[in-house]
């Protein structure tokens, strides 16, 4: 492929397409009447008796369609709340969530956060979680007897015991439908603020059961709610959730738990903006009714028989191959927009460039399974799905329903290899560039529907140019063109070439002669990210490692003449985030995955051989956080050590590098 100018790749109007199809939603809720910072939400989930992957995603859309909330799904809380760096964004936690204990040191990061500010809401199954862990039941404000057990799911009449701000205003609540729970013991720390008045079925005597439980943990507020009940696979008790009371309070518990007031709720329509929204840059790619800036791919505007605006909602019918261009190119930004098909069809989110007829690509599952099917995370048939897409210069982040399900970063040599086809040029113009992008819906044979499309640009903005970003402080630990600023350690003292060879612009570890590949240069605290892959011929599986901060060997030592003290993160098959204290170096973990030389990983979240793996190494004031493919995988603590080298180790087992970048952090951290 030939090499295209400079001048030309800018006018070339390099797409990113994406194809969309999913599923589909109900009414939203409205913004604010002025202008203010949305709240920062997380959602802990991913185990419970209930079905979490609805009620999840279904509170997200609740939270965000009123305006004030931004909302991140976790479904692996141990590993989430293990990077207390990240959890310090959120303002209110939701805990949707009853399984396993989420060890330390999520359970410290989170009672710590409390403690520190952040609001709790407790919902449904997540009241009665972890009975054997005292603190927590200290922020949720009460004690559980299992015997109490639960009334089947059916009409339940909430009164208010209390007056308070949070159920001002609210009226009766006697048509609710939702599944008792029974046993529930409230602490004298919390208050109860809503009762189901219960008459017992054998006796007759009327006692309260309590609902809805407000406290304080520290600085954070909390609000306890047994309410919220939705069974695995069955509709009917969706309707605990879609409740448009249920939604006034899950709405009003968040904002006094973040706030410590509330405000009033209205309803907000299809394709508009809050004023939140338009002083963050947002600007609408539909208004509800006109598809005049739109047009297909290959043609001016949309052909009526295939494209219709019908009650706010843009709308796409069956046919092969369809598909439509937004208005305008975009060089950085961030994208929202809601979408859904019929039941039974397939659902897909790609990104390509049409540049070079590659790119990156998201599989959102549906009818043909995919990493959202997966993780369950996709809305049931008929409902509205929420895609994000987050596109720098840098990389592409990708987001469905609040979950991140991949993140592909991209350097800038690597950008100008793409969009050449060919080798880095030594152009910095080039290099330094951002893509033209282009947003692109695709239908493939099916009807789709899209709605509250919006985009803001990331590219900083002033006097109507563009201005100079300032210098970016990652270190390109490898080039793509050789092995400069490397060098090799061979197990044994031999003039034999390494094991390492650049090839494609990627790194490749041929598994032998054994030893490992270093840095020249030395590193105290960092952020480093990297993708590996095995070969994605053979797929051949094997074992591999990152060193990080490796010693000086002892020469007195006569053991000390191989691997030399470092700390790995390991990067081979089926072990892909474990942490090996190699030589005794000096690391502290969770007492349950970690033996003194081995921390097993908090879960698995390593791709199948062959297919990429993005990993994130963060080791700061003497913590490592680990993540692989968008989530926190392992942590350390105490880690010690002086500055030292980063490493790849060769252990017999082809491994393929790219993208190995670090950012030094704090005064120490080069």
């Amino acid at each position: 492929m030939h090499a295209i100018p400079t001048a030309a790749l800018r006018r070339s109007r390099s797409l990113l397409a994406l194809f969309l199809a999913a599923f589909a939603l109900t009414g939203l809720l409205a913004p604010p009447a002025a202008a203010q910072q949305r709240i920062p939400v997380l959602v802990l989930t991913g185990e419970n008796d209930t079905d979490w992957r609805w009620t999840s995603t279904w509170m997200r859309q609740v939270l965000e369609d009123c305006g004030k909330f931004d909302v991140e799904i976790a479904l692996y809380p141990n590993g989430a709340l293990a990077d207390d760096a990240w959890l310090e964004r959120f303002q209110v936690i939701v805990v949707d969530y009853e399984g396993a204990r989420w060890g330390e040191p999520a359970e410290s990061n989170f009672l710590e956060r409390v403690q520190g500010g952040a609001g709790v809401v407790a919902v449904g199954n997540a009241a009665r979680a972890f009975p054997e862990w005292d603190a927590y039941r200290e922020v949720v404000g009460c004690a559980w007897d299992d015997a109490g057990g639960a009334d089947p799911f059916g009409p339940v009449s909430i009164r208010g015991r209390e007056q308070h701000d949070l159920t001002a205003g609210f009226g009766d609540w006697s048509n609710h439908q939702d599944t008792l729970l029974l046993g529930v013991r409230p602490k004298e720390s919390h208050r109860v603020l809503g009762v189901v008045d219960r008459a017992d079925p054998f006796t007759g005597e009327t006692a309260e059961v309590p609902v809805v439980l407000l406290g304080e943990y520290g600085a954070g507020r909390v609000v306890t709610s047994t309410l919220g009940h939705v069974d695995w696979g069955d509709r009917r008790t969706w309707a605990s959730q879609t409740d448009p009371q249920y939604q006034q309070f899950l709405i009003r518990a968040c904002e006094w738990a973040a706030t410590g007031k509330t405000s009033s709720i209205s309803r907000m329509e299809p394709n508009t903006l809050t004023a939140a929204d338009r002083a963050a840059g947002w600007e609408l790619l539909f208004d509800g009714e006109s598809m005049q800036s739109w047009s297909e791919y290959e043609g001016q505007g949309l052909p009526a028989d295939r494209w219709s605006a019908e009650g706010g909602v843009l709308v796409v019918q069956p046919m092969e191959g369809g598909q439509v261009l937004a208005p305008r190119t975009y060089d950085e930004f961030e994208l929202e927009l809601e979408w859904r098909v019929a039941e039974g069809a397939a659902a897909g989110l790609h990104l390509v460039t049409d540049a070079t007829g590659g790119g990156v690509g998201m599989d959102l599952g549906g009818a043909q399974g995919g990493a959202a099917q997966g993780l369950r995370i996709l809305r049931p048939a008929g409902e509205f799905n929420l895609a994000r897409i987050v596109a720098t210069r840098n990389g592409v982040e990708q987001w469905l329903n609040g979950v991140k399900l991949a993140t592909h970063r991209m350097s800038p040599d690597e950008w100008a290899r793409r969009m050449t086809g060919d080798r880095p040029k030594q152009d910095a113009e080039l290099a330094q560039s951002s893509p033209l992008l282009q947003i692109v819906l695709k239908n493939e044979g099916t009807a789709v529907w899209f709605r509250n499309i919006k985009i803001r640009s990331l590219e900083p903005d002033v006097g109507g140019g563009r201005v100079e970003p300032e210098r970016d402080p990652r270190v390109e630990l490898f080039n793509g063109v050789d092995l400069e600023g490397w060098t090799w350690e061979p197990f044994t003292p031999s003039r034999a070439p390494g094991a390492f060879r650049v090839q494609d612009g990627l790194l490749v570890n041929d598994g032998l002669p054994a030893g490992f590949l270093r840095t020249d240069a030395t590193y105290a605290e960092f952020e480093l990210e990297l993708d590996f892959r095995m070969n994605p011929v053979t797929k051949q599986t094997g074992a591999a490692a990152l060193m990080l901060r490796i010693q000086p060997r002892d020469p007195e030592r006569r053991d000390d003449m191989f691997w030399p003290s470092c700390l790995d993160v390991r990067v081979g098959t089926n072990e892909a985030g474990d942490l090996h204290a190699v030589r005794e170096f000096p690391m502290q973990a969770d007492a349950r995955r970690f033996n003194g030389l081995l921390a097993r990983r908090i879960r698995d979240t390593e791709h199948r051989p062959g297919d990429w793996n993005h990993l994130i190494a963060r080791l700061e004031n003497g913590e490592l956080v680990v993540r692989l493919n968008g989530e926190v995988v392992n942590t350390a603590t105490q880690v010690g050590g002086a500055p030292g080298s980063i490493g790849l180790r060769a252990e017999n087992c082809e491994v393929q590098y790219r993208g190995l970048t670090l950012v030094p952090l704090g005064a120490g951290g080069r």
